[in-house]
């Protein structure tokens, strides 16, 4: 079985909450809860509209250096970089380059750089 795991980071402190860690969502009467429970590794958000947390999903997929590749991930492929994210027409996970360009992830040729939130730098090509 796959294991579904996150890491979701805080929008308003710039910074990961809890990173490579299970996480599970629930929704009550349409609310969500306002739990955090590190402990048993759960979030529960207390307003979804909110942009504070950003949730970003494991792929499923490692990098050439064994490294774990997520959502809004930076990484380099041919000599480009691109950003990792999952697309509903495609229906998994792709690259896209600075100008759109689309690519498939192709692991044994892939390197994690950093992510879109802690090293914006890395996309802006800097």
């Amino acid at each position: 079985m796959k294991e579904i795991k996150f890491r979701i980071f805080d929008n308003s402190e710039k910074k990961f909450l809890i990173k490579n860690e299970k996480v599970s969502r629930g929704i009550f009467k349409d609310k969500v809860s306002e739990i955090v429970d590190f402990e048993n590794n759960s979030v529960q958000i207390n307003n979804p509209e909110d942009e504070r947390y950003i949730f970003l999903q494991y792929t499923g997929m490692k990098d050439i250096n064994d490294k774990e590749i997520y959502e809004g991930d930076i990484v380099r492929t041919f000599g480009d970089s691109f950003i990792v994210f999952y697309s509903q027409e495609q229906v998994g996970y792709l690259l896209k380059d600075t100008d759109g360009y689309l690519e498939t992830i192709r692991t044994y040729r892939v390197e994690v750089l950093g992510n879109i939130y802690e090293n914006p730098e890395l996309w802006k090509g800097e």
